[in-house]
């Protein structure tokens, strides 16, 4: 229940989290200078500047299990998805928060990784909670349009949002990001698989 920082001389400092049991999962390195994290069950965000102090925001969704947690491309803020919460949400320097839902076929579908692409479209990953198999569903990438950096959630549709289809079934998928082909590349922890999400030129 720490976030840890090791020095280039090895020396290692941990710094523990207000919440007990929050269960640290994610850490990135944000365009404030600080680093920020996601508490899978504390449901908090973290702030951690380089001397160590910590500050902690509540998600609005109750439960939401934030895993991934990446750079806004305009440098305001941290976005993150929501495992459980099925939403992707923005952070701003402040520590506010707003939580874009992500359409879903079937209630037992679930959110892990997501990355920005070069042109500024947010790809998460979405598939089926193997904890509730039934029924069974498909796993996707998901690419949400660049829109959504200027959009409020209410002005969201469903034409903001592309769903593209593994191969693989119930492949837990786990981590994404764009490659230096400028195609997306992602893991599925499950089906012991590397995949790639082809794009157009100019898609």
């Amino acid at each position: 229940n720490t976030v840890g920082k090791i020095a280039p001389d090895g020396r290692v400092t941990n710094y523990a989290l207000p919440t007990s049991s929050a269960l640290p999962i994610y850490v990135r390195p944000g365009p404030d200078g600080n680093m920020w994290v996601t508490e899978l069950t504390g449901n908090k965000i973290a702030r951690v500047t380089p001397n160590g102090t910590i500050t902690e925001f509540t998600i609005p969704t109750p439960n939401s299990r934030p895993i991934a947690i990446v750079p806004d491309p305009r440098g305001r803020g941290m976005w993150f998805s929501q495992e459980a919460g099925n939403n992707v949400a923005f952070i701003d320097r402040n520590g506010d928060i707003t939580e874009y839902a992500v359409p879903k076929s079937q209630a037992n579908l679930i959110l892990g990784g997501l990355a920005f692409d070069s042109a500024g479209n947010l790809w998460v990953q979405q598939y089926l909670n193997l904890n509730s198999p039934i029924p069974d569903g498909v796993d996707s990438i998901v690419r949400v349009d660049k829109s959504i950096l200027g959009k409020t959630p209410a002005q969201m549709t469903s034409a903001d949002f592309a769903f593209f289809t593994t191969p693989t079934r119930s492949s837990v998928l786990h981590r994404i990001v764009q490659g230096p082909d400028g195609n997306m590349w992602y893991t599925a922890l499950k089906a012991d698989v590397v995949g790639k999400v082809s794009i157009p030129p100019g898609y």
